[in-house]
């Protein structure tokens, strides 16, 4: 008799043991995200940062005005998706929280992922990649002032001066193609950020 109990006692054991061990979420709401909309930010930091990612992810130079728009339609999207669960439902609620906060709040927002050039927002990979010729240009059309116009030469030298290497065509096109638009003059320009 005294076996069997201490054989039951042992297997209430590990279960317990197990129990307090498990990875396997429980269910309820998620304790990260706030029903309460007193705070500038509904939901965690990594909802936020995540749904202002996918926006600059998708379209690397964006504007304050396009941001809000590209919040809204992500909130629609995020809160559609059925199969997401509560994952989805907390991105739908910081990307609707985010489009609906001033517009100074969303621009401190939006400095975790993408820097400022004259108004507009650039995306930066994280970690910064130090070597990146987006980085030349960022710095190129900085110091050119809201209107700048570059040319291929100047960024060229730019990189060598910069990031003391020259760039391939390939790393140079690519980086053009991302941040810049080429008017009939040849001279490359920032986009606006209001592309869709």
């Amino acid at each position: 008799m005294r076996d069997s109990q201490e054989t039951c006692s042992n297997t209430e054991a590990r279960k317990t043991n197990i129990l307090t061990k498990s990875n396997i979420p429980l269910k309820g709401p998620d304790p990260n995200v706030s029903k309460a909309s007193d705070g500038p930010v509904q939901g965690n930091e990594n909802h936020v940062h995540s749904v202002l990612d996918t926006i600059f992810t998708a379209n690397k130079v964006r504007s304050t005005q396009t941001v809000i728009r590209d919040l809204r339609q992500l909130a629609a999207k995020y809160a559609s998706d059925r199969k997401g669960g509560q994952k989805s439902q907390a991105l739908s609620n910081a990307a609707k929280t985010c489009a609906s906060i001033p517009r100074e709040e969303l621009k401190d927002l939006i400095k975790q992922v993408a820097v400022d050039v004259h108004g507009v927002g650039v995306f930066v990979a994280k970690p910064p990649i130090k070597n990146s010729l987006r980085n030349v240009l960022i710095k190129l059309f900085r110091d050119k002032g809201p209107n700048g116009n570059l040319t291929k030469q100047e960024i060229l030298d730019g990189a060598v001066n910069i990031l003391k290497r020259v760039v391939t065509e390939k790393e140079y096109h690519q980086a053009v193609t991302e941040i810049c638009i080429s008017p009939e003059d040849g001279q490359l320009v920032l986009k606006n950020g209001d592309e869709p």
